[in-house]
């Protein structure tokens, strides 16, 4: 629920501003990348040196939930899922990349974990290929038809 009267981008800038000290990283990373309004897309998306984002969805958000889905963004972009590691399905890919950043980061976002998208505790912590390799499995139809 959003708690501000300011703009997304003075909402931004004041969470950006704050990681200079606190999160130097992720301040130097959000450096190297354009915020900008697409309403096309659903939430928030980064890719060649974007970081795009819905305007309904990032105003209907508090501070705390702001600042955690920049966060997410910019360890994606740390982590290149969204640079050198597409892959062919973006949905899939997606998926994959939110599933890896709840079991390794703990984001209290609302990424499923590995249990919950694949129904066992066997593939808990492990990487984004991985995750996307198993779920482009159990999406192709089994048996030879």
């Amino acid at each position: 629920m959003k708690t501000s009267t300011l703009s997304i981008r003075e909402r931004v800038t004041r969470l950006v501003e704050k990681w200079y000290v606190l999160e130097p990283l992720y301040f130097l990373i959000w450096t190297t990348h354009e915020l900008l309004a697409n309403p096309r897309i659903q939430t928030v998306r980064t890719g060649d040196g974007r970081i795009e984002y819905n305007p309904n969805f990032l105003e209907a958000l508090s501070d705390a939930e702001l600042g955690e889905v920049l966060k997410a963004e910019i360890v994606r972009i740390l982590l290149k899922h969204p640079y050198l590691r597409r892959k062919e399905n973006a949905q899939a890919a997606y998926l994959a990349s939110n599933v890896t950043l709840k079991e390794h980061t703990g984001t209290p976002l609302p990424f499923p974990t590995a249990t919950e998208v694949f129904g066992s505790k066997e593939f808990d912590r492990r990487h984004f290929e991985f995750y996307y390799d198993e779920i482009m499995k159990s999406a192709q139809p089994l048996g030879g038809g």
